[in-house]
């Protein structure tokens, strides 16, 4: 940790991205973790954050986390334009790699019970959540949950990451930071049914991916939480001006497709979770 953790304010961005990705990976696993080690990762993702704070404008973040769908790449901010001492360079990557690195450490395990009490640790948490709280109150709601989606979601791995995460912290001990960003999973599931046109046909493709059964898992529990906890989903419906006609209309042709069968696993236990009036 103590090697890779300097290289994040190294000058070339695939350098700053490899050695977040490092940090990240380490901290998922779970193993030969200690406190020192959480402490350092955590103080250098505040430090990162507050060093973008004095360099960049919100406009600037804006840019450097911009995805082009048409080339298909991301471009990295630096500022100021010339390599300096004083530059910040970062992108979309690294900013979602330190979500995924915030994410690995809020989930509870056994490695890091102590994030869970008065520590140095649990404090320097608390510090990053209050300056993502403080960015969130610059945006407007919709805005900020744009921002997110667009950080996190240019592929299918990411929006199912980000979702199973959330659906996890919706019902954590975390859930009042999240309801409090709007940052829930039926908030960032519905944007998202919204974003990829409003049909079920986005449903289907992640039901089919036959490579990986998280979206899977991910669904099935979510609609079995939503019969149990539906006044959250009627607030991200009214928030997002969503047309319940249309909900109503995309749950109606997935359950079509699943009773049609074809599906690469027994799809009763899913169509009985489609049942949203409970």
């Amino acid at each position: 940790m103590k090697f890779s953790v300097p290289l994040w304010t190294h000058k070339k961005i695939y350098i700053c991205r490899r050695s977040i990705e490092i940090c990240y990976r380490i901290m998922a696993l779970n193993k030969g973790i200690n406190e020192r080690d959480v402490s350092v990762v955590l103080d250098a993702i505040l430090d990162y954050i507050e060093d973008c704070k004095k360099k960049m404008t919100k406009d600037g973040f804006l840019s450097a986390i911009k995805f082009d769908i048409e080339e298909e790449y991301t471009d990295f901010y630096q500022f100021p334009a010339e390599i300096t001492t004083d530059a910040v360079v970062m992108d979309r990557v690294t900013v979602k790699l330190m979500a995924q690195t915030l994410f690995a450490l809020m989930r509870p395990d056994d490695s890091y019970e102590f994030l869970g009490t008065e520590n140095d640790e649990s404090l320097l948490l608390v510090k990053i959540l209050d300056v993502v709280e403080d960015f969130q109150k610059k945006c407007t709601a919709l805005e900020f949950i744009d921002i997110v989606y667009n950080i996190y979601c240019i592929n299918d791995d990411g929006i199912v990451e980000l979702l199973s995460n959330l659906l996890f912290f919706q019902y954590s001990d975390h859930r009042d930071f999240f309801k409090r960003l709007r940052l829930t999973s039926d908030v960032v599931f519905l944007r998202f049914l919204q974003i990829c046109g409003s049909t079920h046909d986005i449903i289907i493709d992640l039901l089919l991916d036959s490579g990986s059964d998280q979206f899977l898992q991910f669904f099935h529990r979510y609609l079995i939480l939503t019969t149990k906890h539906f006044e959250a989903f009627e607030s991200a419906v009214k928030f997002l001006d969503f047309d319940l006609d249309i909900i109503a209309r995309i749950f109606e042709d997935t359950v079509h497709v699943l009773e049609g069968g074809g599906f690469p696993y027994n799809t009763r236990p899913l169509l009985k979770s489609c049942a949203l009036d409970g």
